[in-house]
């Protein structure tokens, strides 16, 4: 719960508003943020749950009433799902520095990831890499560098995704004299390449046209 606080927070929701929909003192959210206390009123867990329209399965509870539950149309619904919890998760633990635990939560964003959602799928598989780069696990970082490029699609041509890329290019960087990276790193500026030219096609006017 400590984490999901935190989540929430990142999210730009105050500590003030967070601790007022638990029903706790801020000197005590703090607590709960920093690992110094744990949540252990089933009773919290529901009131944030219903507060920001969290589906409380999500956060262990048993499943109830609909009125409970956050309809479809609700803004935080989308954000809340199985998958962005993981992966939002696996980035609070990662500023914790507990990078073994971040590594799980990242895998399981991955694994939870639909197919047909090529955006979020690409930036889990880049914060997963990242996390093993965190751990200098660079075989792991490479085999899902490797996973990225393979199911990453050219015509992806998410600003985000090739930012996220390009950073990703940068921390291994470092690492260029192990011969796997260096491959890695010549796939990455192989795929940018051919973004950048089929951004140019879409962009660049057809002659006649007017501007």
């Amino acid at each position: 719960m400590g984490g999901l606080f935190r989540l929430l927070n990142h999210r730009g929701i105050s500590t003030r508003r967070i601790a007022a929909a638990a029903d706790i003192t801020q000197g005590r959210l703090y607590d709960y943020m920093n690992g110094r206390s744990r949540v252990e009123k089933l009773s919290i867990f529901e009131q944030v749950a219903d507060a920001f329209h969290i589906p409380g399965h999500l956060l262990g509870l048993a499943r109830r009433p609909a009125v409970k539950e956050a309809g479809p149309a609700h803004p935080w619904v989308s954000p809340f799902d199985a998958a962005a919890l993981a992966s939002e998760s696996a980035l609070v633990l990662r500023d914790m520095k507990r990078y073994d635990s971040a590594v799980e939560h990242a895998e399981r964003a991955v694994s939870l990831r639909e197919a047909g959602r090529a955006r979020s799928l690409a930036l889990s598989r880049i914060a997963l890499a990242g996390l093993h780069i965190h751990r200098e696990d660079l075989d792991a970082a490479v085999n899902v560098g490797d996973e990225l490029l393979t199911t990453t699609a050219p015509t992806l041509g998410s600003v985000r995704v090739m930012h996220q890329l390009d950073d990703l290019r940068i921390r291994l960087e470092p690492h260029r004299a192990y011969r796997p990276v260096r491959d890695l790193l010549a796939r990455l500026d192989q795929a940018k390449r051919a973004r950048i030219l089929l951004l140019a096609d879409i962009l660049t006017p057809v002659e006649g046209s007017r501007s």
